[in-house]
């Protein structure tokens, strides 16, 4: 169960970094 919960959450913080990065690149291009 915990490294079930580790992975997961370690899933979300990519999905996150990668999110971020998108509205960096947004931002710049505008």
């Amino acid at each position: 169960m915990i490294s079930a919960d580790v992975a997961v959450s370690d899933f979300y913080v990519k999905i996150e970094e990668r999110f971020r990065k998108n509205e960096n690149n947004d931002i710049e291009h505008t």
